[in-house]
């Protein structure tokens, strides 16, 4: 409800922390994909946070991992939409790292 009390004044910046945190599953699909498609109509600048690697890499033109209130690493996606996960493997692989996560198979 938060987020359509936020799209209704169809904004230019739209700040979103952890939106689809509490969601099951499918409902989280259709929000990610609502969200992308209001993207498209009104082209907001959106800023979304997120401990979700995979939501970033599908939904991010840029990702920025932050340690203690301080970028250390910075990615830019240039990949299509609609993206797929198997689209971004190595950028996955590389987010992870920056986080600190080295068995990326257990991740």
């Amino acid at each position: 409800m938060s987020l359509a009390r936020a799209l209704v004044r169809e904004p230019e910046l739209l700040l979103l922390g952890e939106p689809f945190g509490a969601l099951d599953a499918l409902t989280r699909l259709a929000m990610h994909h609502l969200v992308e498609q209001l993207w498209r109509e009104h082209r907001p600048a959106v800023l979304f946070v997120t401990h979700d690697v995979d939501e970033a890499l599908l939904s991010a033109d840029r990702v920025v991992v932050l340690d203690e209130g301080r970028i250390v690493a910075e990615h830019r996606v240039d990949l299509p939409r609609p993206r797929r996960r198997a689209s971004f493997v190595d950028l996955r692989v590389e987010v992870l790292s920056d986080l600190g996560v080295d068995d990326v198979e257990a991740a």
